[in-house]
């Protein structure tokens, strides 16, 4: 190894890159392996509340008759359904990497499996804006410090960004 090779590996940007990948796949790990059994403990996934339920079956709805999708729900105002619904941008994004991950013709099981593990993904990806946001405002060990504590802060983040908890 030449010297300058050897001081990239001690130079602090290397240094917090790493501090920043180990954060994110911590934030990974608490947000998957914790409810995992709750959520493939049997032969069907299991969300874990009812509004990703009501979530997926618009992006199912969607995947299928896309780029079209229901303007009216039957379930929404029961028993006239006269209310019109909107699709949010979480469904479309959720519903876009879907169609990207299944390669334009998603199974029924992708598509939940996809929708299981897209808010724990994007709840560990948080790790990376709030390192940048740190490092922008105050200096890049503030950014690492905050990286780490969204990792693994409890509360409603958390909450919302575990798997299975397909909300947005």
């Amino acid at each position: 190894m030449t010297k300058s090779l050897k001081d990239a590996w001690r130079s602090p940007k290397f240094v917090a890159g790493v501090f920043v990948a180990l954060f994110f796949a911590t934030a990974l790990c608490f947000r998957v392996l914790l409810p995992y059994p709750a959520v493939f403990g049997s032969d069907w996934i299991k969300y874990t509340g009812i509004d990703p339920y009501y979530n997926m079956r618009l992006v199912d709805n969607l995947l299928q008759n896309f780029p079209h999708h229901m303007s009216i729900d039957p379930y929404h105002i029961f028993p006239g359904a006269t209310g019109e619904i909107s699709i949010r941008f979480f469904v479309w994004l959720l519903a876009g990497v879907t169609w990207l991950i299944g390669l334009g013709s998603p199974s029924p099981h992708t598509i939940d499996v996809v929708g299981v593990y897209f808010p724990a993904v994007l709840g560990a990806l948080a790790v990376i804006p709030v390192y940048f946001i740190g490092k922008t405002l105050v200096n890049r060990w503030a950014g690492v410090l905050g990286a780490g504590l969204i990792a693994i802060m409890p509360g409603e983040f958390l909450g919302r960004s575990i798997l299975g908890f397909t909300d947005y």
